[in-house]
Protein backbone atom coordinates (compact mmCIF):
# COMPACT_ATOMS: atom_id res chain seq x y z
CA UNK A 1 0.00 0.00 0.00
CA UNK A 2 2.73 2.44 -1.03
CA UNK A 3 0.22 5.07 -2.10
CA UNK A 4 -1.27 5.22 1.38
CA UNK A 5 2.19 5.64 2.93
CA UNK A 6 2.97 8.46 0.50
CA UNK A 7 -0.26 10.19 1.49
CA UNK A 8 0.68 9.99 5.14
CA UNK A 9 4.20 11.25 4.40
CA UNK A 10 2.74 14.19 2.50
CA UNK A 11 0.56 15.11 5.44
CA UNK A 12 3.52 14.89 7.78
CA UNK A 13 5.55 17.21 5.54
CA UNK A 14 2.76 19.81 5.55
CA UNK A 15 2.71 19.63 9.33
CA UNK A 16 6.43 20.28 9.46
CA UNK A 17 6.19 23.22 7.08
CA UNK A 18 3.26 24.65 9.04
CA UNK A 19 5.40 24.51 12.16
CA UNK A 20 7.67 27.16 10.61
CA UNK A 21 10.73 25.02 9.91
CA UNK A 22 11.72 21.40 9.44
CA UNK A 23 12.21 19.15 12.44
CA UNK A 24 15.77 19.33 13.76
CA UNK A 25 18.22 16.63 12.77
CA UNK A 26 19.36 16.40 16.37
CA UNK A 27 16.45 15.51 18.63
CA UNK A 28 18.18 17.31 21.49
CA UNK A 29 17.51 20.63 19.70
CA UNK A 30 13.76 20.43 20.32
CA UNK A 31 11.49 20.24 23.34
CA UNK A 32 8.60 18.01 22.23
CA UNK A 33 5.43 17.24 24.19
CA UNK A 34 2.77 14.79 22.99
CA UNK A 35 -0.59 15.59 24.56
CA UNK A 36 -3.40 13.20 25.38
CA UNK A 37 -5.52 14.56 22.51
CA UNK A 38 -2.87 13.43 20.01
CA UNK A 39 -1.58 17.00 19.52
CA UNK A 40 2.12 17.82 19.66
CA UNK A 41 3.75 20.95 21.12
CA UNK A 42 7.30 21.83 20.07
CA UNK A 43 9.81 24.46 21.17
CA UNK A 44 12.51 24.94 18.55
CA UNK A 45 15.63 27.13 18.90
CA UNK A 46 15.98 29.59 16.01
CA UNK A 47 18.95 31.89 16.38
CA UNK A 48 18.35 34.11 19.39
CA UNK A 49 14.69 33.13 19.63
CA UNK A 50 12.66 30.07 20.54
CA UNK A 51 9.91 29.21 18.08
CA UNK A 52 6.84 27.47 19.54
CA UNK A 53 4.75 25.35 17.20
CA UNK A 54 1.97 22.82 17.44
CA UNK A 55 0.24 20.35 15.17
CA UNK A 56 -2.04 17.35 15.43
CA UNK A 57 -0.83 13.87 14.61
CA UNK A 58 -2.91 11.96 12.06
CA UNK A 59 -2.31 8.62 13.77
CA UNK A 60 -5.57 7.65 15.51
CA UNK A 61 -5.45 7.50 19.27
CA UNK A 62 -6.14 4.04 20.77
CA UNK A 63 -9.60 5.03 21.99
CA UNK A 64 -10.57 6.09 18.44
CA UNK A 65 -9.20 3.05 16.62
CA UNK A 66 -11.67 0.78 14.87
CA UNK A 67 -11.99 -2.68 16.38
CA UNK A 68 -11.52 -5.61 14.01
CA UNK A 69 -12.28 -9.31 14.36
CA UNK A 70 -10.96 -11.89 11.90
CA UNK A 71 -12.70 -15.25 11.90
CA UNK A 72 -12.24 -18.71 10.40
CA UNK A 73 -13.46 -22.13 11.50
CA UNK A 74 -10.91 -23.16 14.13
CA UNK A 75 -8.97 -19.95 14.88
CA UNK A 76 -5.76 -21.68 13.89
CA UNK A 77 -4.66 -20.97 10.34
CA UNK A 78 -6.41 -18.28 8.27
CA UNK A 79 -7.71 -16.04 11.06
CA UNK A 80 -4.43 -16.27 12.97
CA UNK A 81 -2.38 -15.35 9.90
CA UNK A 82 -4.60 -12.29 9.40
CA UNK A 83 -4.42 -11.55 13.15
CA UNK A 84 -0.62 -11.63 12.94
CA UNK A 85 -0.43 -9.34 9.91
CA UNK A 86 -2.96 -6.80 11.19
CA UNK A 87 -1.48 -6.60 14.68
CA UNK A 88 1.97 -5.91 13.21
CA UNK A 89 0.45 -3.01 11.27
CA UNK A 90 -1.03 -1.48 14.40
CA UNK A 91 -4.65 -2.56 14.05
CA UNK A 92 -6.82 -3.23 17.10
CA UNK A 93 -7.66 -6.82 16.22
CA UNK A 94 -8.93 -10.06 17.77
CA UNK A 95 -9.52 -13.45 16.16
CA UNK A 96 -12.02 -16.27 16.55
CA UNK A 97 -13.35 -19.53 15.16
CA UNK A 98 -16.97 -20.47 14.51
CA UNK A 99 -16.72 -24.25 14.70
CA UNK A 100 -17.93 -26.40 17.57
CA UNK A 101 -14.42 -27.81 18.06
CA UNK A 102 -10.90 -27.07 16.88
CA UNK A 103 -9.94 -29.48 14.11
CA UNK A 104 -6.34 -29.92 12.96
CA UNK A 105 -4.83 -32.35 10.43
CA UNK A 106 -3.83 -35.71 11.87
CA UNK A 107 -1.95 -38.75 10.59
CA UNK A 108 -4.79 -39.32 8.10
CA UNK A 109 -7.98 -37.65 6.91
CA UNK A 110 -9.98 -40.09 9.02
CA UNK A 111 -7.96 -39.25 12.15
CA UNK A 112 -7.88 -35.46 12.67
CA UNK A 113 -6.63 -33.95 15.89
CA UNK A 114 -9.63 -32.48 17.71
CA UNK A 115 -9.49 -30.10 20.67
CA UNK A 116 -12.02 -27.94 22.51
CA UNK A 117 -11.76 -24.18 22.06
CA UNK A 118 -9.64 -22.71 24.83
CA UNK A 119 -6.97 -25.41 24.64
CA UNK A 120 -3.68 -23.44 24.69
CA UNK A 121 -1.70 -23.37 21.47
CA UNK A 122 1.42 -24.31 23.40
CA UNK A 123 -0.26 -27.42 24.81
CA UNK A 124 -1.28 -28.55 21.33
CA UNK A 125 2.21 -27.77 20.04
CA UNK A 126 3.86 -29.92 22.70
CA UNK A 127 1.40 -32.81 22.23
CA UNK A 128 1.77 -32.93 18.45
CA UNK A 129 5.53 -32.55 18.68
CA UNK A 130 5.60 -35.59 20.95
CA UNK A 131 3.10 -37.49 18.81
CA UNK A 132 5.02 -37.19 15.50
CA UNK A 133 7.52 -34.36 15.23
CA UNK A 134 8.57 -35.23 11.68
CA UNK A 135 5.03 -35.34 10.30
CA UNK A 136 3.86 -32.11 11.91
CA UNK A 137 7.06 -30.30 11.00
CA UNK A 138 6.73 -31.33 7.36
CA UNK A 139 3.08 -30.32 7.07
CA UNK A 140 3.70 -26.95 8.74
CA UNK A 141 1.49 -27.55 11.75
CA UNK A 142 4.20 -26.99 14.37
CA UNK A 143 5.31 -23.78 12.67
CA UNK A 144 1.71 -22.54 12.62
CA UNK A 145 1.17 -23.36 16.30
CA UNK A 146 4.45 -21.70 17.22
CA UNK A 147 3.27 -18.51 15.52
CA UNK A 148 -0.10 -18.73 17.21
CA UNK A 149 1.25 -19.14 20.75
CA UNK A 150 3.30 -15.97 20.29
CA UNK A 151 0.13 -13.99 19.49
CA UNK A 152 -2.31 -15.18 22.16
CA UNK A 153 -2.86 -18.05 24.56
CA UNK A 154 -5.59 -20.16 22.95
CA UNK A 155 -8.18 -20.31 20.14
CA UNK A 156 -11.43 -18.50 20.94
CA UNK A 157 -14.93 -19.32 19.78
CA UNK A 158 -16.92 -16.45 18.28
CA UNK A 159 -20.24 -17.58 19.71
CA UNK A 160 -18.82 -17.32 23.24
CA UNK A 161 -17.57 -13.75 22.83
CA UNK A 162 -19.39 -10.66 24.10
CA UNK A 163 -17.01 -8.15 22.50
CA UNK A 164 -18.25 -5.45 20.10
CA UNK A 165 -16.45 -4.69 16.82
CA UNK A 166 -16.63 -2.15 14.01
CA UNK A 167 -15.54 -4.57 11.27
CA UNK A 168 -15.68 -8.37 11.20
CA UNK A 169 -13.77 -10.15 8.43
CA UNK A 170 -14.46 -13.84 7.89
CA UNK A 171 -12.36 -16.19 5.78
CA UNK A 172 -15.02 -18.58 4.50
CA UNK A 173 -18.69 -18.29 3.52
CA UNK A 174 -19.88 -20.78 6.14
CA UNK A 175 -18.10 -18.71 8.82
CA UNK A 176 -19.71 -15.56 7.41
CA UNK A 177 -23.13 -17.22 7.64
CA UNK A 178 -22.42 -18.40 11.19
CA UNK A 179 -21.43 -14.90 12.32
CA UNK A 180 -24.46 -13.27 10.69
CA UNK A 181 -26.80 -15.87 12.19
CA UNK A 182 -25.23 -15.48 15.62
CA UNK A 183 -25.55 -11.69 15.57
CA UNK A 184 -29.20 -11.98 14.52
CA UNK A 185 -29.87 -14.50 17.30
CA UNK A 186 -28.41 -12.14 19.89
CA UNK A 187 -31.32 -9.80 19.24
CA UNK A 188 -29.33 -6.73 18.14
CA UNK A 189 -30.28 -5.12 21.45
CA UNK A 190 -27.44 -2.57 21.54
CA UNK A 191 -28.27 -1.36 18.00
CA UNK A 192 -24.55 -0.94 17.24
CA UNK A 193 -23.79 -1.48 13.52
CA UNK A 194 -20.97 -3.72 12.34
CA UNK A 195 -19.71 -4.38 8.83
CA UNK A 196 -19.36 -8.11 8.22
CA UNK A 197 -17.15 -8.90 5.22
CA UNK A 198 -16.18 -12.31 3.89
CA UNK A 199 -12.86 -12.68 2.06
CA UNK A 200 -12.87 -16.24 0.73
CA UNK A 201 -9.59 -18.02 1.56
CA UNK A 202 -8.76 -21.72 1.11
CA UNK A 203 -7.69 -23.45 4.31
CA UNK A 204 -4.03 -24.20 3.62
CA UNK A 205 -0.82 -22.50 4.67
CA UNK A 206 0.02 -20.91 1.31
CA UNK A 207 -3.44 -19.46 0.73
CA UNK A 208 -3.58 -18.29 4.34
CA UNK A 209 -0.42 -16.23 3.74
CA UNK A 210 -1.90 -14.66 0.61
CA UNK A 211 -5.25 -14.18 2.33
CA UNK A 212 -3.62 -12.45 5.28
CA UNK A 213 -2.06 -9.93 2.93
CA UNK A 214 -5.37 -9.42 1.15
CA UNK A 215 -7.20 -8.81 4.44
CA UNK A 216 -4.46 -6.37 5.42
CA UNK A 217 -5.03 -4.37 2.23
CA UNK A 218 -8.78 -4.32 2.82
CA UNK A 219 -8.33 -3.21 6.43
CA UNK A 220 -6.00 -0.42 5.35
CA UNK A 221 -8.62 0.81 2.88
CA UNK A 222 -11.18 0.82 5.69
CA UNK A 223 -8.71 2.55 8.01
CA UNK A 224 -8.20 5.38 5.55
CA UNK A 225 -11.94 5.75 5.06
CA UNK A 226 -12.14 6.59 8.79
CA UNK A 227 -9.33 9.12 8.85
CA UNK A 228 -9.99 12.76 8.00
CA UNK A 229 -6.78 13.75 6.25
CA UNK A 230 -6.19 16.96 4.34
CA UNK A 231 -3.77 15.55 1.78
CA UNK A 232 -5.13 12.65 -0.27
CA UNK A 233 -4.07 10.69 -3.32
CA UNK A 234 -5.50 12.57 -6.30
CA UNK A 235 -8.59 11.04 -7.89
CA UNK A 236 -8.68 8.12 -5.47
CA UNK A 237 -12.08 8.08 -3.73
CA UNK A 238 -10.99 5.55 -1.12
CA UNK A 239 -8.29 7.75 0.35
CA UNK A 240 -10.58 10.78 0.07
CA UNK A 241 -13.41 9.09 1.96
CA UNK A 242 -14.12 9.82 5.62
CA UNK A 243 -17.30 7.76 6.04
CA UNK A 244 -17.03 3.99 5.90
CA UNK A 245 -20.81 3.50 6.09
CA UNK A 246 -21.35 5.52 2.92
CA UNK A 247 -18.23 4.35 1.10
CA UNK A 248 -17.96 0.67 2.02
CA UNK A 249 -19.36 -0.53 -1.31
CA UNK A 250 -16.82 1.52 -3.23
CA UNK A 251 -14.05 0.28 -0.94
CA UNK A 252 -15.04 -3.32 -1.66
CA UNK A 253 -15.23 -2.70 -5.41
CA UNK A 254 -11.77 -1.15 -5.41
CA UNK A 255 -10.44 -4.00 -3.28
CA UNK A 256 -11.78 -6.58 -5.76
CA UNK A 257 -10.05 -4.69 -8.58
CA UNK A 258 -6.73 -4.54 -6.76
CA UNK A 259 -6.79 -8.00 -5.18
CA UNK A 260 -8.60 -10.39 -7.53
CA UNK A 261 -9.19 -14.00 -6.61
CA UNK A 262 -10.97 -13.48 -3.29
CA UNK A 263 -14.79 -13.50 -3.68
CA UNK A 264 -16.36 -10.94 -1.35
CA UNK A 265 -19.59 -10.93 0.65
CA UNK A 266 -20.74 -7.97 2.74
CA UNK A 267 -23.61 -7.02 4.99
CA UNK A 268 -24.34 -4.64 7.83
CA UNK A 269 -25.45 -6.34 11.01
CA UNK A 270 -25.94 -5.13 14.58
CA UNK A 271 -24.82 -5.95 18.09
Amino acid sequence: MKAFDEAHDAVGEEDRLAAGRRFPQDESDADVTVNGDNSVMMSLPSGDHVVHASFTSHRPSPQNMARYAVICASNQNRSMEAHSVLSKKGFNVDSYGTGTQVRLPGPSIEKPNIYPFGTPYDQVYQELKKQDMQLYTQNGLLSMLDRNRKIKTAPQRWQESSEVYDVIITCEERCYDAVCDDLANRGEEANIPVHVINVEIKDNHEDALLGGRAISQLAQMVRFSRQQIDCCIENDPIEQSTDIDNDIQEIIERFVERVPGHPILHCISYF
